[in-house]
This record gives structure tokens, sequence and C-alpha cells, in this order.
């Protein structure tokens, strides 16, 4: 997924005219959740997979990390939201402290949550 490549004319523009405040609340909500994303995918890679979670992981990271970046390139637009810390702790440690279960039960967990969000 390329940038958005939001040339400096319109950053400046965006900066001096503003959006909406319920956009900026959007932006702000869709930031954190794809930082979280992204580091329930790192979790997930700290916990050592293999076979088919490992390389679902590995799709999904870089497929999220792709979708904050798109948000990134919006950061003139909103402030981040303060608890991003708190989305990246727990994103991690979801998965790190699911490992104690079945490779195959963290997968459909994860795929059931995807489908419901």
């Amino acid at each position: 997924m390329p940038s958005l490549r939001i040339d400096q004319k319109h950053k400046d523009n965006l900066e001096r005219t503003g959006i909406s405040r319920q956009f900026q609340q959007e932006l702000r909500c869709s930031h954190a959740g794809e930082t979280g994303a992204v580091w329930i995918y790192r979790g997930i890679l700290a916990a050592r997979p293999t076979g088919a979670l490992l390389e679902f992981a590995r799709e999904h990271l870089q497929t999220e990390q792709q979708h904050l970046g798109m948000f990134d390139d919006l950061i003139v637009c909103y402030r981040r939201s303060l608890m991003l810390p708190l989305w990246r702790l727990a994103g991690f440690s979801n998965w790190v402290s699911a490992f104690s279960s079945g490779q195959k039960r963290r997968l459909c967990h994860h795929r059931s949550r995807r489908n419901i969000c």
C-alpha cells in the first residue's frame, strides 16, 4: 500500500484550515487501533511461533504497519492518542501471555476478533 504522500502545500493548508473535531477523533481512534494491531503482531512474533502462525503474523504485521503509515501521513490533521503506550502494551502482552495455549487456538481467536470488529 503506497504512502499518501501529502505534499507540503496541502499539509500547510490542512494545518491552517483544520478539519472537523469529529473527523479528528475518528483519525485518532483509527491511529490508536492500528497501533494496537501492530503491537499484537509484534507480541505474536516475540512468542516465537512456528508454521502457519508465524507466516500469518509476519504478513499481518506488514499490512498493519502500512495502515499505520497512512495515519502517520495524516498526523498534521490530529493529535495522537494520549493512551498509545497503553495500546502498545495491551497489544503486545495480549499475545505474549496467550502463548501458553495452543497455536491453533490463538490463531482462531484472532480471526474471530477480526470478524467481529
